[in-house]
């Protein structure tokens, strides 16, 4: 579930694992520019979305929501009220960190 706040501080998390080390290190430059809200952390987290398209070949960034599905009660689950566990505000902040990210890297934009 995108937009499940567990902490205090917005959080968004890079994995490490599966991806591009230049491609991320830029992308969180541009996170960080562009949408100062967020705390940016580092993770280790495996087996997301990102990792299918590294393993092709293609340079590949992961995103995702600081903790990740390990603090997130309604990961993968289909549980009522999911309107209950959304921060909106957090959401939008997660929304444009993605947007930015895509934009520059669709629009070759990065060094």
């Amino acid at each position: 579930m995108i937009g499940y706040q567990a902490y205090a501080t917005p959080q968004a998390a890079f994995v490490s694992l599966y991806t591009n080390a230049a491609l991320t290190t830029f992308a969180k430059e541009i996170a960080t520019l562009y949408v100062p809200e967020i705390t940016r952390v580092d993770t280790t987290a495996c087996c997301s979305d990102h990792q299918s398209f590294y393993e092709v070949g293609y340079p590949s960034v992961g995103l995702v929501e600081g903790g990740g599905y390990t603090i997130d009660p309604k990961y993968h689950n289909v549980g009522s009220h999911f309107l209950d566990f959304l921060c909106f505000l957090y959401f939008s902040y997660l929304l444009r960190e993605f947007i930015i990210i895509f934009i520059f890297i669709k629009f070759n934009l990065y060094r």
